[in-house]
């Protein structure tokens, strides 16, 4: 496959690495609006540096947008009206109108656009849905998800984020519902600024707690902070009736537990990158196949729309201070 990257930034750089060490990808090109970093990147992984999007789109079989997110939705239109699929680092769009004619422009081209929704490719989390698709761990009673960055991000950053539930949360929002296979019915979430009062002057908070009530009347509860001092941690733990799964929990996770004999991680994650390593490149591959032998698309566009309404009805949440009532979809 003849891979382009767009956007050479730290993530962008993280996908640019995975490609150039994968057997799927024969060809690589990079662009970003800086033309020295696109060429600083291609010279580390022995990629050619492009010119302009155009210039990238004219030469690929695929296309991995990792550029700043306010501008995905263009870009991503653009590629699609060039035919040529996509795989794009959340969000598509900030807002759901976008998100759908994107995806609507999507099926009508016939052109494969996946949503960068990396856990879905985790083989952990992909065990853990099977087990409960299969019914093997029995009914899911709670799932719970932790999400922990290690230091937060810069501010100018929350400002066009779209705040914690979108930028942060959304890939936990994404992954519950997708784990259980059911619909959210019904969302309360509270939050609040403890790690600095900047998060407030953007409008943002930088700790939140989201409760989650599903069609079942399972519950999910997903706890969530821009600053932990041990590292980046992000779990998500299942308890059902004849079986409690985790993911994301070993010797890397930072997490010090104070009971007699337990030792405190040694090379704890730093960072989403570190955590997330082994579904990032799975979900690389996945790209490749998609494109390369038309296999299904495991995080379509629409799928993402629903992540997005989730985000929106935390926000409301917190600001009024009630639950939001959702139809289930």
């Amino acid at each position: 496959m003849r891979l382009g990257i767009l956007g050479a930034g730290r993530i962008g750089v993280m996908h640019a690495r995975n490609a150039a060490a994968s057997a799927a990808v024969d060809d690589l090109t990079v662009f970003d609006a800086d033309p020295l970093r696109a060429v600083a990147v291609a010279s580390e992984v022995g990629a050619s540096a492009a010119a302009s999007v155009e210039e990238v789109l004219d030469r690929v079989d695929g296309v991995l947008v990792a550029t700043p997110s306010p501008t995905h939705a263009e870009v991503v239109h653009r590629a699609v009206a060039a035919g040529v699929p996509v795989l794009c680092e959340k969000p598509l769009a900030l807002e759901p109108a976008v998100v759908e004619e994107l995806a609507a422009a999507a099926d009508a081209r016939g052109v494969p656009v996946v949503v960068g929704f990396q856990r879905r490719f985790d083989p952990a989390l992909l065990a853990v849905r099977a087990s409960i698709a299969s019914g093997a761990c029995g009914p899911v009673h709670l799932v719970r998800a932790v999400a922990m960055d290690h230091r937060p991000p810069p501010l100018d950053y929350v400002a066009t984020s779209g705040g914690i539930y979108v930028d942060q949360l959304i890939h936990d929002l994404d992954a519950l519902p997708w784990l259980l296979d059911q619909p959210v019915v019904r969302v309360q979430a509270t939050g609040a600024v403890v790690v600095d009062p900047g998060f407030a002057a953007v409008g943002d908070v930088d700790t939140a707690v989201v409760v989650l009530t599903f069609a079942s009347g399972a519950l999910g509860v997903i706890s969530a902070g821009r600053s932990n001092g041990g590292g980046y941690d992000n779990r998500i733990e299942v308890s059902a009736e004849r079986a409690s799964l985790a993911v994301g929990l070993d010797d890397r996770t930072p997490l010090t537990s104070l009971e007699a004999g337990t030792t405190p991680p040694a090379d704890p994650h730093l960072d989403f990158v570190s955590r997330h390593a082994t579904a990032y490149r799975a979900e690389l591959e996945a790209f490749a196949r998609i494109v390369t032998e038309g296999a299904p698309n495991p995080s379509p566009p629409r799928d993402g729309l629903l992540a997005l309404e989730l985000a929106a009805a935390c926000r409301a949440s917190s600001e009024q201070g009630r639950a939001v009532d959702l139809a289930p979809r």
